[in-house]
């Protein structure tokens, strides 16, 4: 017991002595500034971002929430054929699909609501292009 205490205190003291001479450097060298992102750089990281934000600077609150709808839609369909999910996550992934499309309808008429809907289908017109925001619909919702 007294040599495991030793060895112990031996490997503090080694760590102690490395850590004090060694070059000395603050955290904040070792990690790169955000202004050394080139704005590309920045535009791929955006591309290859799953969950990413809406790119349209205008849109609406409820052109969002279509979106959301319809990307949980798209992944909802493969997950519910497969047996990854419990009854209960199922439920509460519809009852998140029911929030977005409720909240993309608020305002709007029927009329509206429809052409937010066709909008979103042509701006994203692959299945896959929406599903990509899914994860961020649904850590929104948190």
């Amino acid at each position: 017991m007294i040599q495991s205490v030793l060895r112990a205190s031996l490997a503090s003291a080694a760590t102690l002595m490395l850590t004090a001479c060694s070059a000395a450097t603050d955290v904040e060298e070792q990690q790169p500034s955000q202004a050394e992102f080139s704005a590309e750089d920045k535009r791929v990281a955006q591309a290859l971002s799953i969950g990413r934000n809406v790119e349209r600077a205008d849109a609406t609150p409820q052109y969002e929430a279509m979106l959301c709808h319809l990307a949980l839609e798209a992944i909802g369909e493969r997950l519910e054929n497969t047996d990854l999910l419990t009854s209960e996550q199922i439920a509460v992934f519809e009852k998140a699909k029911a929030i977005y499309q409720n909240r993309a309808g608020v305002g709007l008429t029927t009329e509206e609501r429809e052409k937010t809907r066709s909008d979103v289908e042509a701006a994203y017109p692959e299945t896959k292009d929406r599903a990509r925001f899914a994860m961020g619909c649904l850590r929104d919702l948190t």
